[in-house]
């Protein structure tokens, strides 16, 4: 999607859900200049635009536990 949190993650986030699009964001990989913006992206900006806030640990298990079923 891009590196920045706050700019082309965003934006790609606000035109999925536009769009219709589930997202989902891993919170560990995502990176940001500062620790601000890092901060700002992940406990405000992402929780209006994704369905899902997830470290990549809990993706991984996620994706496993869907395969068992």
């Amino acid at each position: 999607m891009g590196m920045r949190a706050n700019t082309p993650i965003e934006s790609t986030l606000r035109e999925g859900v536009e769009l219709g699009y589930h997202t989902t964001v891993l919170s560990d990989a995502v990176a940001a200049f500062n620790p601000s913006e890092l901060k700002a992206s992940l406990e405000v900006n992402y929780r209006i635009y994704t369905h899902e806030l997830l470290s990549t640990d809990q993706f991984v298990a996620a994706l496993e536990g869907s395969k068992a079923k």
